[in-house]
């Protein structure tokens, strides 16, 4: 709605609509940022994110421009701010006496590529590499109650509650490791496969058995694990810009996408392809919304859309080739420094089709979600009467 009203607002100040959203873009400089509404949104930086996506499109043909076959051109720009993470999260790290690892997250992957995650974060912490770190998710039969996937929250949450306690566990190791090599904690240091002090070495996996059997210093408890509860004080706001040019035939109403191109920024990726992926996802959901996904009813108030027969889920041939563009602005809320992306698309698809599909069509100021073929050809006959 609000991205809506902003080009509504342009078209009636007769100002570019990407101009006016770049004229009320919070300053880099103001973060963190106190919304009118009493939101604090804790890092940003957005003129960059909506120049990267005008510009990806400024080429592209709109405003009812004719094409070489006959179908109208538009183009759309969207911008977004989403509220991620919320609520505890759940994580133990356990090493086992070979040096193994095996993380226990209240989180469920169901998709998202947690495992892959959370392994990389226990593999920055710890001197071991993540083929030997095993992931269980979503399990209270193996690991503590935790709050579960969704509203974009598994590595802001689940992912510092995995980091905090593999830096707990880091630290224990570090004290073991200095009675194995006969030195003072603080000049240990880890390094490949293990820890080091001075000339001395010792494995990763020898400070391991140790905490488990004899070397263990006698003021640390046999184990070498850690249990955290996460919570997050502030939200983390991720943002970013979306372009989309279309072209419609003026007899039919069909849609067809020229360019889609996403500019978002979750802080840092812990794993770039996962967030192209889980960005691919919320397009996806976000484009299926725009053009197709309806809950109909007929005159007696029954749902005609029970199933997902009936229901008009989004298709593989139905998507564009979605261009990622990213750019990483760290969240001061929490440690690592991420913010969630597995909903961003589906903030910013929406309003950048609906833009794009009105800026295409002569004399139409808005056409309602979805937009079907029909809707955009039944707008079209509209106008023109």
């Amino acid at each position: 709605m609000t991205e809506r009203l902003v080009d509504v607002a342009a078209a009636a100040l007769g100002r570019d609509p990407v101009e006016l959203r770049r004229q009320n873009l919070i300053d880099s400089g103001a973060f963190p940022y106190e919304t009118a509404v009493g939101a604090t949104y804790d890092s940003g930086d957005y003129e960059p994110v909506l120049d990267r996506a005008a510009d990806a499109v400024a080429e592209e043909p709109r405003g009812g421009e004719l094409d070489e076959n006959g179908r109208l051109r538009g183009v759309g720009v969207a911008c977004y701010t989403e509220s991620t993470g919320g609520g505890f999260e759940s994580g133990v790290v356990r090493v086992h006496p070979d040096g193994s690892i095996t993380v226990t997250a209240g989180t469920h992957d169901h998709g998202q590529g947690h495992g892959t995650t959370y392994a990389a974060i226990v593999a920055d912490e710890l001197p071991v590499g993540p083929a030997d770190i095993k992931v269980v998710e979503g399990d209270t039969a193996q690991g503590p109650t935790g709050t579960g996937t969704f509203g974009s929250r598994s590595t802001i949450v689940g992912g510092n509650a995995v980091a905090e306690g593999a830096t707990a566990v880091r630290e224990k190791a570090r004290r073991i490791a200095a009675a194995e090599l006969e030195a003072d904690p603080e000049a240990v240091s880890i390094v490949e496969e293990g820890f080091a002090a001075g000339d001395g070495r010792c494995s990763f996996a020898t400070v391991a058995s140790s905490a488990y059997g004899r070397g263990l210093p006698e003021d640390l408890e046999p184990g070498l694990e850690a249990t955290t509860f996460y919570e997050l004080d502030e939200t983390a706001y991720t943002f970013g810009a979306h372009a989309v040019a279309v072209a419609v035939d003026p007899e039919t109403g069909e849609l067809e996408f020229e360019r889609y191109v996403a500019v978002d920024d979750c802080g840092v990726q812990v794993n770039p392809k996962l967030v192209e992926g889980q960005v691919h996802g919320g397009v996806a959901q976000g484009i299926g919304q725009a053009r197709s996904e309806h809950a109909t009813y007929d005159e007696e108030g029954h749902l005609e859309a029970a199933t997902m027969l009936d229901y008009a889920l989004p298709r593989a041939t139905d998507l564009p080739d979605i261009e990622t563009r990213a750019q990483e602005t760290p969240s001061p809320t929490n440690a690592l420094g991420v913010k969630g992306i597995g909903e961003a698309g589906t903030v910013a698809a929406p309003p950048a089709v609906v833009s794009a599909v009105t800026d295409a069509l002569p004399g139409v100021d808005h056409v309602d979600m979805p937009l079907t073929d029909e809707a955009v050809a039944s707008a079209l006959e509209e106008s023109e009467k």
